[in-house]
């Protein structure tokens, strides 16, 4: 949880930065608007306006984990990586609006107007996808009493298409525009630079278009388990009957377990590789390839300036 915030405005600039200095593990998320960098003790988002301002936004988090060990238990961290990934989530996309809000005050009303109709058509649209793939899910768990073991294959491969129909329909709506696109750019930015940390050298834009847009550790594949997980458990278990709270309820207890049973598959298949990562991992890096793209040289120095202020951050809240 982050407690402590800090702001800062930058002019577009070209930079690198040493990764010796930086051995914590690293996260990211990508926006349409800029990217997040984390480590265990600062998370920062950097924004970049129509004039190629950078803005940045850092927040010092609490190292809970650290102090409470039984978060890194099997299971448990999975669900306390998917608590924490969904506080930096609202945070960053608080933020994103904050600044989307303060740049349409430059613009004149005619252009503010469409701006703000296109951002709530995007908000109903995305709300209405959400309520169908709760409504579908809980109408499998509120089905049959009794589920043979083929119906409940064949239910599982259904459900497990039509989340993945829901998806695709969130990657086009969400890529209609070159503003809305350029989350799959700042996401190829993010996986360049955990991966150009891991070798603990300068870090430029140079030495990131040399590495691999593709991360096996990318939080993508878990969510394509937790599908897999999600459709399975939906097509076995039935609540006939049962009241509509309590199957959303048992629902949203089955897509947060079946996250930590995604996070623990991948976190041993990482680890002993083999066989393991060969079938639970490798297929699903494909996946990432609909979710990324090439960056340009202004997406690098969005990562850059990101993960300079991490740097900077990391000496002064110590």
């Amino acid at each position: 949880m982050p407690n402590k915030k800090q702001k800062i405005k930058k002019k577009k600039n070209s930079r690198s930065v040493s990764g010796e200095e930086l051995n914590d593990p690293f996260g990211g998320i990508a926006l349409s608007c800029g990217v997040v960098l984390r480590n265990r003790k600062i998370m920062t988002l950097a924004m970049r306006d129509e004039l190629g301002n950078i803005e940045l936004v850092s927040a010092k988090l609490k190292r809970s984990a650290r102090k409470n060990r039984f978060l890194y238990y099997p299971l448990i961290r999975g669900i306390a990586f998917f608590v924490e990934a969904l506080v930096i989530n609202l945070l960053a996309l608080f933020y994103k609006r904050r600044f989307i809000k303060k740049n349409l005050k430059t613009k004149t009303i005619y252009h503010r107007f469409f701006v703000r109709l296109r951002q709530y058509v995007l908000y109903i649209v995305y709300l209405a996808l959400a309520v169908a793939i709760f409504n579908y899910l809980s109408a499998n768990l509120q089905g049959y009493p009794i589920v043979t073991w083929d119906m409940g294959l064949y239910n599982w491969a259904v459900t497990f298409g039509y989340l993945i129909l829901f998806a695709l329909i969130f990657i086009l709506i969400a890529t209609l525009t070159r503003e809305e696109a350029d989350w799959l750019f700042y996401h190829g930015v993010e996986h360049k630079i955990i991966r150009a940390l891991e070798k603990k050298g300068k870090i430029s834009i140079d030495s990131l278009r040399k590495e691999s847009l593709l991360d096996d550790r990318c939080s993508l594949i878990a969510w394509v388990w937790t599908m897999i997980f999600v459709s399975g458990a939906v097509s076995f278990l039935h609540l006939s009957g049962a009241p509509f709270g309590v199957v959303m309820i048992v629902l949203l207890g089955i897509i947060i377990f079946a996250f930590a049973l995604a996070y623990e598959l991948v976190w041993w298949s990482l680890k002993y590789r083999g066989i393991f990562y060969t079938i639970f991992i490798w297929p699903f890096t494909i996946v990432e390839r609909i979710f990324i793209r090439e960056p340009d040289e202004a997406h690098f120095k969005i990562g850059l300036a990101a993960l300079g202020e991490i740097q900077k951050l990391n000496k002064r809240w110590r």
